[in-house]
């Protein structure tokens, strides 16, 4: 369900170039929303979202400052809701997105937290790992996106000898999210929708839920035989090291 203004500062452009009733806006919240379901659960095999017992996941359409995306609310036991912005104008973007794209990742984003929360809902120490996650989902499903590029990865490029669960807030690992899912998971290779390992990740973290980077070890050596930190000393070395050699090996 999306929900929206038709009058007033929150309200978005109500344009409807197809005559179909709704805002040409709203209809691109509904699209990318409906993607970000295919592709995490029907696609990726993720647990659909917790249910609030009304049918439909709830959208609300608001208005914010330049440089705020959007946040993902807990509501009643695990379900969650998403706000987001009515049109994304003013953003920087080194990649020249537009409002629409910007729209478009941050649904995706903050949907999958919503997802996220029917796993576990155990934040604490280990809210690196949520944002990690969702910001690595942006560029799976928008490939061409790479906000997560954008300035995002700085925490972690800056700091290379940080331990792995205190680089930042966790929007600077989705870097590491793509190097699990398109390099160690060997069936992401040519497409990141085909790989498991952060699913696993999380089904491990929903069992054993007191701390995710125990679940980031117990995958990488019990799933894929390689231990963690021969991983993460590989992943730093591949990004101290990018441009210098022609070959990383």
């Amino acid at each position: 369900y999306i929900h929206f203004d038709t009058t007033g500062s929150a309200a978005p452009d109500l344009t409807d170039s197809d005559a179909n009733g709704i805002p040409d806006y709203v209809d691109e919240v509904g699209m990318i929303a409906d993607s970000a379901h295919y592709v995490l659960v029907g696609q990726m095999g993720y647990s659909e979202e917790p249910f609030d017992g009304e049918g439909g996941y709830d959208i609300y359409i608001m208005s914010y400052g330049v440089g705020v995306y959007g946040y993902n609310y807990k509501d009643i036991g695990n379900t969650s809701y998403l706000q987001i912005d009515n049109n994304y104008v003013g953003f920087n973007s080194k990649f020249d997105l537009d409002p629409l794209e910007i729209m478009r990742i941050t649904v995706g984003h903050e949907y999958f937290h919503g997802i996220q929360w029917g796993y576990e809902e155990n934040l604490g120490g280990n809210a690196y790992f949520y944002e990690m996650t969702s910001m690595w989902f942006e560029d799976v499903l928008i490939p061409d996106g790479n906000d997560y590029l954008d300035g995002w990865a700085d925490d972690l490029l800056d700091d290379p000898t940080a331990a792995f669960n205190n680089t930042g807030k966790g929007y600077e690992l989705a870097l590491f999210g793509h190097y699990l899912s398109s390099y160690v998971d060997e069936k992401g290779i040519d497409n990141p929708q085909q790989s498991t390992i952060m699913r696993e990740i999380w089904e491990r973290y929903k069992v054993f839920s007191s701390n995710a980077f125990s679940a980031v070890q117990y995958v990488l050596s019990t799933d894929y035989e390689k231990p963690f930190i021969d991983v993460w000393i590989d992943f730093i070395s591949r990004n101290l090291y990018n441009g210098i050699y022609e070959n990383m090996d």
